[in-house]
């Protein structure tokens, strides 16, 4: 395996700035399949209102497999703890294995 230019080298530097800064470049850093549709940054735009305290209560509700999942309860949390290192996250879940799935996807998330 070959050592990285220093141009690789930049451009990985300039995705990490970006994915600490913006919600959507964190997923797509984080997640590299990642598409976001219109409505994945509208509700990004919402939840970083959330990480910087402007919005104290937020519903979102959209139809099953809309990514409600991926960016509200596995990648959000990860990024309002990366930026956010000495707050908490609480995570609820109608069902048990869901939530112990969700926490220990959003540890792997941070621990990466």
């Amino acid at each position: 395996m070959s050592k990285p230019t220093l141009a690789e080298i930049g451009k990985e530097l300039e995705r990490r700035g970006k994915a600490r800064e913006s919600f959507i470049s964190f997923i797509e850093y984080t997640k590299s399949n990642y598409e976001a549709a219109r409505h994945h940054r509208y509700i990004a735009g919402y939840l970083e209102g959330v990480e910087r305290g402007e919005i104290k209560r937020l519903i979102i509700s959209a139809p099953p497999r809309h990514g409600k999942s991926e960016m509200v309860t596995r990648r959000f949390p990860a990024w309002y703890l990366g930026r956010h290192p000495e707050r908490f996250v609480i995570s609820a879940s109608y069902n048990a294995d869901f939530a112990t799935d969700f926490g220990r996807e959003v540890r792997q998330i941070v621990s990466s």
